[in-house]
């Protein structure tokens, strides 16, 4: 069935005795389908009240009766505006909220506030952002913003269902004029009932008294429904019942303090933007999990730092708020239910509209209300009502999520940002549009207010200034205490609390001087720019770079190559701030033009920082540069706001203060000079004014003695840099790469070397350093050049050279004697034209060749034949000789070897083995005895035995000094090395051995392929033992000439016995004169005159060292001396057995040496 509620709601102070009871009426309309109000009886509701209304009061049992006159009108035409006969009335039903899902804002505040205040610390610490410690410091302070369970959301709560929109009804146009309390009085929906105070108990001992309405509703409305309220009165003020967070009137805020990291009070007061902070933190949290391991410094990245937090204005936190807004859904579901109201106490909980703030400054004597305001509204044009009224702060406010319908809100009450609570902010930026205190609510009728703020009515709020705040409560009725109806020291207010800035001072900005901003600017707005930066290549805001070469300054280069830009300053700006913080600084406090103008400069673009005394220029330590940093702080020159920008300059450095970079500020003008291939990073920061630290938060963050660099704008959280970097770029590297690499091989069969570098590289101009290799390989065919163009490569940070283990992969084990090459590429190749000359950014040296030692034993040799082998000394004969001498060296041996040669790489040889002489160390047995390389005596011939191990120096031919090598599983041996030679597709080595005191000895040789240069034990392969062969003997040949004979003498060792070797000397003629062959007609008679024919009588026969004479015949042709030594293998008195065949000379003979010698 349809009712009236009748709501009482005492009405605050008592006046001249009397005091004012407020009626709420709601209606509540109910039938089967939708109909017009007029079936409801209310029509004309206003005509329906009477003046006076009886009033029930209870105290205990006793319910006294009391008439109450109405004092407020109620306009019937004013109600036929609103609900004219058209109006249809929806049957009225519970519209129910589940409890909106709270952000947990006063954890999140101290949070935030705990996170800063433990990374000032840190930060203060070491006095540098980049500090490892300080970077894990913040990493590990930014962790807990990642965690999802650190901050767990409540569930999400199911989405009602959409609502169609529709036009109101009567029930919701009433609804939307609740937060109207003057409209709902003129309409009569809001009673005000004067009483005499004598008729209300006093209740400040806790009696409970209650009162309600006990009209009777004339034919034809709705029956009425009156709940009990029970109120307070201490003979002034006539107030619903103090329940839940009201006491008296007020909301309790008693003890509420500052935000902090451990605040634990009911109620709080903080000054950051809680939501705003925490998503930052979030999402700088997230993107810490992105970056490179040990990011910061040298790794192009920036270091962990912080976001920046906003000031958002004194907000009223209220931890728990949750319970609360749960609490208030479920008393409006309670009371929803049919008679649940008929019985009902109410008491300030339940009859709460909203909050009324009120500021007291430090230092005042009266509290200003934040929610005063001159109102005027509007029905179809007409002026309702027009004054000054209270506006409020909605009590239990939450906002839709469009996408689910679920409400979501936070504990932040209410917030004062030092405007009104009431009055929306004017729009002093001059841009048109419709008026922001206008609003227009979707209604079948043209209703509409318009609201003011009474001149001198809010305070001011600055910071660094202290303030106390309190909440009075508006009723239901829109009434409750006035700003003035509390003493001004209020219990029920909070503590003293500092209102502080939460931004840091931005840094200067850093911008193009004007001509090479509109280059830049055209130049971007191209559709497709391509190339010509105007910045040069690798251009950027934040880059400034001059450019040299060797041999050429940047003055120079730049006059040299006017192709490129210049880029070597920019405009050091003062930060701005928004109109919001210039205000609160207090900067726009005063009345005149001048600083209405800089408002509305502020609201349009802003002003400059007021807190910023000037630009701090920091140039930041680095390798091969500044081991100290250098720090200038010049300030803005001209008056705030007027303030001049600072010229940032890049020069080339002097040489002065030993080279390094040097910062030089002058009058509005800043210089980095820097020397060829210098780079540094400039933090560009602000520096604070002597007595604005006391504006700021981080103050109360900062640990004992970190003041100073806040101020002086080296704290990064209170005062951010922006780094600029600076170079001095370098064409090609400043000196060319010197020093050594060792290849090492330390396991057999490893086919790489590591390469031990120690190299000298001028790493400031050097970005890369590339190497290659080139060495001849040796095979048995013909050498070839091999050149590896990219061996390795290796990346250079600047300061000492640090090369990281490299490898060279040959591909096999072979020794080589490798030149490696050094290519330093310039570091600040992105800087100069794509266009130029590769090599014009590079700088090469070849080192010395060094070696690189097999690693594989060496396969045995293949010895494919050992045969005796000599050699001519003396052989030319000079023009009119007369006496002549030469030599045939024996003792030698050519063995002719399988290929392929040179298995293990350059310098493989043939080594011949000896005993190494040496005798085992003491206690040692000697090893077991090997076969190695012996001489032994001709049998068949008496004469002296050869030495049978021929000494090391006997080995005339070797190519390489003799080692000691140990054979594969044997003894110590030392080895002489032969060289092996190519000839006609053969390869062979001669092995000399002189000195061996004895008669054609034989000589049996023990040989290994030997490789010097090898891993220590792998040099020689398995020996081969070659087959026995004699050496032949040293002969010297002297020839003594006169005009008419010839003596010839043949010398050299012999054998003793048992017969002597014989010495022929022929003399043999050619008709034919010289220039013929060389053959010897035998025949009798010769028949040749063109071959050599011998004289008979003309010849001589002895003995070595015999001098043999031969005459010499007058015949015209040519002659010439044969000599011949042959040995006598038969005895003279033992003659040649019968039947042999051939002559005795070649059974009984055998030649050793045979020499021709030209006479004519």
């Amino acid at each position: 069935m349809s009712e009236l509620l009748f709501v009482a709601v005492p009405g605050g102070p008592a006046d001249a005795g009397d005091v004012i009871l407020r009626v709420v009426v709601v209606p509540r309309l109910r039938a089967d389908r939708s109909m017009p109000l007029a079936e409801h009886g209310l029509a004309d509701w206003p005509a329906h009240l009477d003046q006076h209304l009886p009033v029930h009061l209870r105290v205990g049992d006793q319910v006294q009766t009391v008439t109450a006159q109405r004092v407020s009108p109620a306009d019937s035409q004013l109600w036929q505006q609103f609900f004219g006969p058209g109006t249809l009335v929806d049957p009225w039903q519970h519209r129910g909220y589940d409890p909106p899902q709270v952000r947990p804002s006063t954890a999140h505040a101290s949070k935030i506030i705990t996170t800063y205040e433990q990374s000032t610390q840190s930060v203060a610490a070491s006095g540098d952002l980049a500090d490892p410690g300080t970077q894990d410091a913040l990493a590990g302070h930014l962790a807990g913003w990642h965690d999802p369970a650190a901050d767990p959301e409540p569930a999400p709560l199911p989405p009602p269902g959409p609502r169609p929109w529709r036009d109101p009804d009567f029930h919701r146009t009433v609804s939307l004029l609740r937060e109207h309390p003057a409209v709902l009085r003129a309409l009569g929906l809001i009673l005000e009932l004067r009483l005499p105070s004598a008729v209300l108990a006093d209740t400040t001992s806790g009696t409970a008294a209650l009162v309600r309405i006990g009209w009777e509703p004339p034919a034809g409305l709705p029956s009425l429904v009156a709940p009990w309220t029970r109120y307070e009165f201490d003979g002034r003020h006539f107030l619903p019942w103090s329940a839940g967070t009201v006491r008296n009137g007020m909301l309790d805020l008693a003890g509420a303090t500052a935000a902090t990291a451990d605040s634990r009070s009911a109620w709080q007061v903080a000054a950051v933007d809680v939501d705003g902070g925490v998503g930052r933190l979030r999402d700088t949290a997230r993107a810490l999990l992105d970056r490179t391991p040990g990011a910061g410094a040298g790794t192009g990245e920036p270091p962990v730092s912080l976001p920046a937090l906003r000031t958002a204005g004194l907000q009223l936190l209220r931890p728990g708020r949750l319970d609360d807004m749960a609490a208030h859904t479920g008393n409006g579901a309670k009371f929803a239910a049919d008679g649940a109201l008929a019985g009902a106490e109410l008491t300030a909980a339940e009859l709460m509209l909203g909050y009324r703030m009120d500021v007291l400054p430090k230092g005042a004597t009266r509290w200003l209300s934040l929610c005063r305001r001159e109102a005027t509204y509007r029905i179809n044009g007409t002026v309702v009502g027009a004054g000054p009224e209270e506006g409020h702060v909605k009590a239990n406010a939450a906002v839709a999520d469009p996408a689910t319908g679920a409400l979501h809100a936070d504990e932040v009450v209410t917030r004062w940002d030092g405007w009104s609570l009431s009055v929306p902010r004017p729009a002093l930026d001059g841009r048109g549009g419709r008026p922001r205190g206008t609003r227009k609510l979707p209604l079948p009728y043209d209703f509409d207010w318009t609201y003011q703020l009474p001149e001198g009515s809010l305070p001011a709020l600055r910071f660094n200034h202290t303030y106390q705040l309190r909440v009075r409560v508006a009723d239901l009725a829109g009434g409750g205490l006035g700003p003035d109806d509390r003493p001004v020291v209020d219990p029920c207010a909070t503590d003293l609390v500092t209102y502080t800035r939460y931004e840091p001072i931005a840094a200067p900005a850093v911008a193009l001087p004007p001509r090479q901003q509109a280059l830049l600017d055209e130049w971007t707005s191209r559709p497709a720019p391509g190339p010509g930066h105007p910045l040069g290549p690798g251009g950027a805001a934040d880059l400034l770079v001059i450019r040299s070469d060797r041999g050429l300054t940047a003055a120079q280069f730049a006059q040299a190559h006017p192709g490129y830009p210049a880029n070597d300053s920019r405009l050091l700006l003062p930060p701005g701030v928004s109109f919001a913080l210039a205000e609160q600084h207090g900067v726009l406090d005063g009345a005149d033009e001048q600083t209405w103008q800089l408002a509305s400069q502020a609201m349009a673009s802003g002003l400059p920082d007021p807190a910023s005394a000037g630009p701090t220029l920091h140039l930041r330590p680095g390798p091969g540069a500044l081991t100290e940093p250098r720090t200038a702080r010049p300030a803005w020159q001209g008056h705030w706001p007027q303030l001049q920008p600072h010229l940032l300059l890049l020069a080339d450095g002097t040489g002065a203060d030993g080279g390094l970079p040097a910062l030089v500020p002058a009058d509005g003008q800043v210089r980095v000079e820097l020397a060829p291939a210098q780079e540094a990073y400039l933090e560009v920061s602000s520096h604070l004014r002597d007595d604005y630290l006391d504006h700021f938060a981080i103050k109360q963050w900062l640990p004992a003695g970190a003041e100073p660099a806040a101020i002086g704008g080296r704290h990064p959280l209170a005062t951010p840099a922006r780094v600029v970097r600076l170079v001095h770029a370098v064409r090609r590297p400043l000196r060319d790469p010197a020093g050594t690499i060792t290849p090492l091989r330390t396991a057999e069969g490893q086919t790489d070397a590591v390469l031990q570098a120690q190299l000298d590289v001028d790493t400031a101009s050097t970005l890369r350093l590339d190497i290659a290799a080139e060495w001849t390989e040796v095979t048995d065919d013909q050498p070839r050049t091999v050149t590896q163009p990219a061996v390795a490569s290796v990346v250079l940070d600047r300061g000492p050279v640090a090369v990281p283990a490299l490898r060279h992969d040959f591909g096999d084990t072979r020794h080589r004697e490798v030149r490696y090459q050094l290519t330093a590429v310039s570091r600040f190749r992105q800087l100069f034209d794509a266009a130029d000359d590769e090599e014009d950014f590079r700088a090469r040296t070849t080192l010395p060749a060094v070696t690189v030692p097999s690693t594989a034993r060496p396969v045995p040799p293949l010895v494919r034949s050992v045969l005796p082998a000599f050699r001519w000394e003396g052989t030319e004969l000079p023009p009119g000789w007369q006496q002549l001498t030469r030599v045939r060296r024996g003792g030698r041996l050519r063995i002719e070897l399988g290929r392929p040669w040179y298995t293990t790489g350059a310098g493989e040889a043939l080594g011949v083995l000896l005993e190494t002489g040496d005798d085992p160390p003491a206690g040692q047995a000697p090893p077991a005895p090997v076969r190695l390389t012996r001489l032994g005596r001709d049998p068949i011939w008496a004469g002296q035995y050869p030495v049978p191990v021929p000494p090391v120096d006997a080995f005339t031919a070797k190519t390489a000094p003799s080692e000691v090598r140990t054979l594969p599983g044997g003894p110590p041996v030392r080895v002489v090395p032969h060289g092996v030679w190519f000839h006609e597709g053969r390869c062979y080595a001669d092995v000399e051995v002189t000195g061996a005191g004895s008669y054609s000895p034989f000589a049996r040789l023990v040989v290994a392929r030997y490789q010097h240069h090898s891993l220590p034990g792998l040099e020689l392969s398995d020996p081969v033992t070659t087959e026995a062969v004699q050496l032949l003997p040293d002969r010297t040949v002297h020839v003594q000439r006169t005009a008419t004979d010839v003596t010839v003498t043949l010398s050299g060792p012999g054998p003793a016995g048992p017969r002597l070797n014989r010495v022929d000397v022929l003399l043999e003629h050619r008709a034919g004169g010289a220039g013929g062959g060389d053959l010897t007609d035998l025949r009798q008679p010769p028949g040749d005159d063109q071959a050599w024919v011998r004289l008979p009588g003309s010849t001589a026969h002895g003995s070595l060292g015999e001098p043999l004479r031969v005459t010499l015949p007058d015949l015209p042709g040519a002659l010439r001396l044969y000599l011949k030594e042959v040995e006598q293998i038969r005895p003279a008195d033992d003659p040649l057995p019968a039947g042999l065949g051939g002559t005795d000379a070649e059974l009984a003979e055998r030649t050793v040496f045979v020499d021709v010698i030209a006479l004519s």
